[in-house]
């Protein structure tokens, strides 16, 4: 929590609960505010996976995804797991959770493609950037 206090920015864990990450937000935010600075000059920034499918079928979104994130994470957690922690089901549900952090003081997220295929690049840039562009 010291070193935060002295950074410009905080990237969150991107491993963990989506609670966790607000309590991990919640926590550096108060802890510069009990320093005496201004929360509110602390960037907070969040590092996420995902892989995208253009479906409004969140079972074949999921199906889809499942193999992705396997290939990425590896197999030592519970697909359950990775779907609480990670951007998976529909682009609907990932828009809904980074809108939440968003509400919740996130700024910025560093999303990754749990594949090599191209046009995932384009679907976050078309579903994610809007998100954020206003920012």
């Amino acid at each position: 929590l010291r070193r935060i206090a002295k950074a410009d920015t905080f990237v969150v864990r991107n491993t963990g609960y989506k609670d966790w990450v607000k309590r991990d937000l919640a926590a550096a935010r108060d802890y510069v505010a009990s320093v005496g600075r201004d929360p509110r000059t602390l960037q907070l920034a969040h590092v996420q996976f995902t892989h995208m499918v253009e479906s409004n079928d969140r079972d074949q979104c999921l199906e889809i995804q499942r193999p992705h994130f396997e290939f990425a994470m590896g197999t030592h957690r519970s697909w359950d797991h990775l779907q609480d922690c990670y951007l998976t089901g529909t682009i609907d549900d990932m828009c809904a959770t980074l809108q939440d952090l968003k509400d919740f003081g996130l700024q910025y997220i560093i999303i990754h493609p749990t594949s090599t295929e191209p046009d995932q690049i384009d679907l976050m840039a078309k579903h994610f950037f809007p998100l954020f562009k206003d920012d």
